[in-house]
């Protein structure tokens, strides 16, 4: 016998021993029942008619929380599906593409995407689980017409993807996707989508209050623990692909060290370096002796001459006409498939740059 069933049972048979609905409502509270459970019991037990629904059931207040949790749910799903789809082409890289891809870009997006998952989840579950408690306090909340429109939506939405799910990635595999990786968003895709239609089914089926635990219907936690998993695993092997934000921030800082002693060659060359249609590449000015030299004979653009993170200058040293040093210490080893001449090992290197000769 459920909680609801066994107060009217209580209230049924106190009323048959002549009990007064003051007296009832007193043992009720006494015995720890909540106020608002106990009158409505009362109301089933007395009352034909149900209680009328207060103005604000199904008005502006419902309708921002369902969007705003529908908009959350989007906002997750979509970028999960974006995320993993991303991930399954770091693990199986595909020969065919192009050597020159942007490693950058495509980490920076894997970032964006952790970001708007790692958010927006949890609003979707915090705002989902209120708007449940409520339904199962006031049932007749069940019938918001824009939670209603908004299932639909999405039901709509997740059965027009697994719909679309073989054409779009038979295209990908008639277009030279791998096996490994086509088989492998297909899963992705037909999970997220299959879980998300069949409990919005359940749902709208009236899957709302039934097997109530603690707040939460049981099909409700199981859901939630599934969809958990699920963001948790997307959002661990994200992570552990883009490394930590330290990381990041270490890199970011050699690549200001690389642009800095790249801005120090570009003003030395425009300073002192002709290109002469007969002799070529000519020293027609004395290099500085000092970068400081340079920064106040500067003809474009000053450069950077000192290091974005410590202060200390970086070393320049004229080693023969033409011929100069720069040194910096950097955080990471670079080794890039372009501008090769500006690999480096971490910690303290030496770039030797003929001026007359080639421009790295």
């Amino acid at each position: 016998m459920t909680d609801d069933a066994s107060l009217g049972h209580f209230i049924a048979h106190a009323r048959s021993k002549g009990m007064d609905f003051a007296t009832i409502r007193s043992l009720l509270l006494s015995a720890g029942w909540k106020e608002k459970d106990v009158v409505r019991a009362m109301s089933d037990e007395t009352l034909d008619l149900a209680v009328p629904v207060p103005p604000d059931v199904g008005g502006a207040r419902d309708a921002f929380m369902h969007l705003f949790a529908f908009v959350a749910f989007y906002t997750t799903v979509v970028s999960l599906v974006l995320l993993l789809f991303s991930l399954i082409d770091f693990a199986f890289p595909d020969p065919a593409r192009s050597r020159y891809t942007n490693e950058w870009y495509m980490a920076s997006l894997l970032r964006w995407l952790i970001a708007q998952v790692f958010i927006a989840f949890p609003i979707f579950v915090l705002l989902w689980r209120k708007l449940l408690g409520e339904i199962r306090e006031r049932p007749e909340k069940g019938s918001s017409p824009i939670r209603r429109w908004l299932s639909y939506l999405t039901m709509f939405f997740a059965a027009s993807s697994l719909m679309c799910t073989g054409m779009t990635l038979l295209y990908y595999f008639l277009d030279g996707e791998l096996q490994l990786r086509f088989v492998a968003k297909v899963a992705v895709l037909t999970l997220i989508a299959t879980l998300s239609l069949v409990y919005f089914l359940r749902l709208l089926r009236g899957g709302v209050v039934e097997d109530a635990g603690d707040g939460v219907a049981t099909w409700h936690r199981r859901f939630g623990a599934a969809a958990t998993a699920i963001v948790a695993a997307g959002l661990i092997w994200g992570m552990s692909v883009v490394g930590s934000p330290l990381d990041e921030r270490a890199r970011k800082m050699d690549k200001r060290r690389i642009d800095d002693l790249q801005g120090i060659l570009y003003e030395l060359r425009s300073l002192t370096v002709e290109d002469r249609p007969k002799s070529g590449l000519t020293l027609v000015r004395p290099l500085p002796k000092t970068l400081a030299e340079l920064v106040a004979k500067a003809r474009y653009d000053r450069p950077s001459i000192v290091d974005p993170e410590t202060g200390e200058p970086y070393e320049y040293e004229v080693l023969a006409e033409g011929k100069i040093r720069l040194c910096a210490t950097f955080s990471r080893v670079r080794d890039e498939v372009t501008e090769v001449t500006w690999n480096h090992p971490a910690g303290r290197f030496c770039f030797e740059i003929d001026l007359l000769r080639k421009i790295p």
